[in-house]
């Protein structure tokens, strides 16, 4: 699935030895990048194909104002006022720590992971490479890698907030911490389902339904919308412009999946790619019209799963209950 909450990666590099950044490099951002995995979408619409490919035209819905983006900071979209505040997922993280701390504990080995580290920021934005590379400064400085890759030097580094416990050393560590199952006991005690981290979220009613649910309103909302004509429409200026400054692509995703990028540094020729690329954007307004048509359909997504949603609602509710319940607040 292409978006992950905050929340979700920081669980997730906090255990994992040695993780990649959180950052979307050319390398990840796949024409599938547009589309869910596999997306429950509502009756009567059709799914769109790859940017890349000839995809089929969906219904022109109505949008709201079209207004100009320069980075993810500029986005907001429908599905945002279901999502937990950073504020309540760090409550749930709070519980989730100390209950991985007391899990591990019970193997013997201890879990010694930063607790700063299990934190999402206050200001949270999931949307910088959601449509392709539009922040003219990242562009100058990095092509289309990403400024979480690459130390002064151009060698790979791990995300800031991927810190690695100091205890993964252990034997069966990382048995106990993320389950494993050709190691179903350790220190004569069973290790649950999914490890200590499959326990701590099973406590707090957190089994990332509601970050798939929100995921997949995201990129069918971003799918349905490459297949509009307007948006192909400006697709079609964008390559415009990109030939004048001497570049041939069709879509933004050929230029960002252009193999020429997947190298350790980017080159020359990378920015000067990545800097056409998002000067074209800013010329067209090209994802200032993606965002908008992306949110209409999302917000039609969001109709067809209104349950859900209401369930995803009552769902952040409970953890904060639960984890305040755990941490004695």
């Amino acid at each position: 699935m292409f978006l992950l909450s905050t929340r979700v990666k920081t669980l997730g590099a906090v255990i994992a030895a040695g993780a990649a950044g959180f950052g979307i490099t050319a390398a990840v951002i796949t024409a599938a990048s547009a589309q869910a995995a596999n997306p429950v979408v509502p009756a009567n619409t059709v799914t769109a194909a790859p940017s890349s490919a000839s995809p089929k035209a969906v219904p022109e819905l109505p949008i709201g104002p079209v207004t100009t983006v320069t980075n993810g900071k500029d986005i907001s979209l429908p599905v945002d006022a279901y999502k937990a505040s950073p504020s309540d997922q760090n409550l749930v993280l709070r519980a989730e720590y100390q209950e991985m701390k007391s899990c591990v504990a019970r193997y013997g080995l201890a879990f010694d992971a930063p607790a700063a580290a299990w934190t999402v920021p206050a200001i949270n934005h999931d949307y910088d490479r959601l449509f392709g590379l539009i922040d003219i400064t990242d562009a100058r400085k990095y092509g289309y890698h990403t400024g979480e890759e690459l130390l002064p030097d151009g060698e790979s580094k791990q995300s800031s907030t991927g810190m690695a416990d100091p205890a993964e050393s252990a034997p069966n560590y990382l048995a106990v911490a993320m389950g494993d199952p050709s190691v179903p006991e350790v220190n004569g005690l069973a290790v649950p389902s999914g490890g200590c981290i499959g326990e701590a979220r099973s406590k707090l009613n957190d089994d990332l339904s509601a970050e798939t649910l929100y995921e997949d309103a995201v990129n069918y909302g971003l799918a349905q919308s490459d297949a509009d004509s307007r948006v192909i429409a400006a697709f079609g200026k964008w390559s415009k412009c990109m030939t004048d400054a001497g570049f041939s692509y069709a879509t933004p995703v050929d230029a960002i999946n252009d193999p020429e990028w997947s190298t350790t540094t980017p080159s020359a020729v990378e920015m000067e790619v990545a800097i056409a690329d998002v000067e074209c954007k800013t010329t067209t307004n090209l994802t200032g019209l993606r965002v908008a048509v992306a949110a209409a359909w999302q917000s039609q997504y969001i109709k067809a799963h209104a349950a859900q949603f209401a369930a995803m609602t009552a769902n952040v509710g409970q953890q904060d209950a639960q984890a305040k319940a755990i941490l004695g607040e």
